[in-house]
C-alpha cells in the first residue's frame, strides 16, 4: 500500500507540472511519452516482442504523433505508417497472422489519437483548454471513485460478471451522477478562480452535464476493453512501469476514452465561455 501510494503522489506531481506548462512542448512530450508506452504494453501483450519491426513501427508512430500535430503532418505520418504496416506484412506473411497485424493496427491507432486529443483540447481552446484537459483526468478519476464507493456501499447487480466481475449497475450509476456533480463544482471553482483575476467567465452547466455522463460512459468503457484484452490475454497486468499500480495502460485506460468524448463534444457545444 506504502508504495502504491508513494506511486501516485508521483503521478500526481508530474501531471501537475505538465499542467503547469500546458501550454509548451512539454504537454506534446509528455502526451508522446504516454502514447508510446501504452502501445508498447497493448503490443506486448499479444506476445509481440520489443525488438518486432510492427513493434517498433507502432510506438514510433504513437511517439511522433504528438510532435507533427503541430506542424500539420498527422496526415503525411498515418500515410507513412499505413505502408510501413503493408511492407512489414509482406515480409513477415510467414510468420505474424494477419489478426496479429490488425490488431497491432487498431491499438496504435486508438492509444496514439485517442491520448493526442490532449493536446488538440490545448490548440483549439487556447484561453480554457487547461480547464477541459483536467477533466479529462478529473472526469475519469471523478467517475471511477464515485462508481467505486457507490457500488461498495448500495452494489447488488453485476455490470459485467465476466469482463470485471467487482463492477455493478449501482457503482456505475453512482459514478455518473459523482462525476456530473464534481465536473459542475470544478467548473464552478474555475469560474471563481478566473473571476479573481479580473476574467470573466460564463459555464453552461445543463451543456457540462451532459458533457459529464458522456464523459463517465466513456471512462468506464475505456476500463473494460482494457480488462477484455487483458483477460483474453491471460495478464494481471500491462506492466509495472507504475510500482503498485502496474502499467501505463492499468492506470490510463480510462482517460483514453474520456479525451477524445471531450475534445468532440467540445466542439460541438459551447460549455465555457
Amino acid at each position: 500500500m506504502k508504495q502504491r501510494v508513494i506511486s501516485g503522489a508521483a503521478c500526481v506531481l508530474v501531471l501537475i507540472v505538465v499542467l503547469l506548462f500546458f501550454n509548451t512542448m512539454l504537454l506534446n512530450a509528455a502526451v508522446s511519452v504516454l502514447s508510446a508506452v501504452a502501445v508498447f504494453e497493448l503490443l506486448s501483450a499479444v506476445g509481440l516482442k520489443k525488438q518486432s519491426p510492427f513493434m517498433i513501427c507502432g510506438v514510433a508512430f504513437a511517439f511522433l504523433l504528438p510532435f507533427v500535430s503541430i506542424v500539420g503532418l498527422n496526415d503525411y505520418l498515418l500515410a507513412v505508417f499505413f505502408i510501413a504496416v503493408v511492407l512489414l506484412t509482406l515480409k513477415y506473411h510467414s510468420s505474424q497472422k494477419v489478426e496479429n497485424v490488425a490488431f497491432m493496427i487498431t491499438a496504435t491507432l486508438m492509444a496514439s489519437l485517442c491520448f493526442n486529443c490532449i493536446v488538440g483540447l490545448r490548440d483549439s481552446f487556447s484561453k480554457n483548454g487547461l480547464f477541459y484537459i483536467i477533466m479529462v483526468f478529473g472526469g475519469a478519476w471523478f467517475s471511477d471513485t464515485g462508481a467505486f464507493f457507490a457500488g461498495k456501499f448500495f452494489g447488488k447487480h453485476k455490470m459485467s460478471p465476466v469482463i470485471s466481475p467487482k463492477k455493478t449497475v449501482e457503482g456505475a450509476i453512482g459514478g455518473v451522477i459523482v462525476n456530473v456533480l464534481l465536473m459542475c463544482l470544478s467548473a464552478f471553482v474555475y469560474k471563481e478562480i478566473r473571476g479573481a483575476f479580473g476574467i470573466t467567465v460564463s459555464v453552461n452547466y445543463i451543456s457540462l452535464s451532459i458533457l459529464a455522463v458522456f464523459v463517465s460512459l466513456a471512462a468506464m468503457c475505456g476500463d473494460l476493453i482494457a480488462s477484455v484484452i487483458k483477460r483474453q490475454m491471460g495478464i494481471k497486468d500491462y506492466g509495472n512501469i507504475i510500482p503498485g499500480h502496474g502499467g501505463i495502460m492499468d492506470r490510463f485506460d480510462s482517460i483514453m476514452f474520456t479525451a477524445p468524448v471531450i475534445y468532440f463534444i467540445t466542439q460541438l457545444i459551447d460549455i465555457i465561455g
